[in-house]
């Protein structure tokens, strides 16, 4: 059963046991998938030196081989055979994204008419450019090396600047 705070709790453990505090994201957004949301699929806010981080080439999260990870092609959340992939073309069951406090960000699904799809522009850019991203993983990689993009947590708008 798809429960907050069953998410919410499983975001906090893997986040009070498994980020280091010095290089923690100050609002990590979480991905799980599954048909009841039980596989953490990895932090898509954290930066690549996060062991949790989908940029972390070094995890499974991170990993293009790893058969849960987004950037597995062939693998359960990164094919477009899946019916649990993002970028299924028939999905039974999209990754949902959530904020450390369980909170729902919305359904991760490149499929624009997917009810409660996610709205933030980098998780959009994430879906709708999976592809490239993932043929440039590396290069992209780089970019999240020493900071994740750093996102509000869900429901709370962007702050405007200074």
């Amino acid at each position: 059963m798809r429960t907050r705070a069953t998410i919410g709790v499983a975001a906090c453990v893997l986040l009070a046991f498994g980020a280091a505090p010095a290089r923690a994201t100050l609002n990590p957004l979480l991905l799980f998938g599954g048909p009841e949301l039980q596989d953490f699929l990895g932090c898509v806010t954290c930066d690549a030196a996060e062991f949790y981080s989908i940029w972390n080439a070094d995890s499974d999260y991170g990993s293009p081989k790893h058969p849960n990870s987004i950037w597995n092609r062939k693998g359960r959340y990164g094919s477009t055979d899946s019916p649990y992939s993002p970028w299924s073309r028939r999905p039974k069951s999209v990754p949902v994204v959530v904020d450390r406090a369980g909170n729902l960000c919305g359904n991760f699904a490149v499929d624009q008419s997917y009810p409660g799809r996610v709205s933030d522009g980098y998780l959009i850019w994430l879906l709708e450019g999976h592809d490239w991203i993932a043929d440039h993983l590396d290069e992209v990689r780089e970019e999240f090396r020493h900071e994740g993009p750093d996102r509000p947590p869900c429901g709370l708008p962007t702050s405007p600047g200074p």
